[in-house]
């Protein structure tokens, strides 16, 4: 989608066409980074939550307990 926007306002730039068409590339090229930032932090956050976890069950693993998902509790 960024790149496409890219593209078209290259092209807004170098073919001279209206106005409105290089502003809505921009538009849609602050969208498409805006869009890529979002993801990138719900991404971060489920990386955290996955490695929590990982944690958790190698603490569990590592002192004999059970796994603390299905245990209702720490062990």
């Amino acid at each position: 989608m960024v790149v496409c926007s890219v593209a078209a306002t290259l092209a807004a730039f170098c073919f001279d066409w209206h106005h409105i068409i290089k502003v809505a590339a921009i538009c849609g090229i602050l969208s498409g980074l805006i869009g890529m930032l979002k993801y990138a932090g719900e991404l971060r956050e489920r990386l955290k939550t996955i490695r929590k976890t990982e944690a958790e069950m190698a603490g569990a693993e590592q002192t004999g307990g059970t796994d603390p998902r299905t245990s209702g509790g720490t062990p």
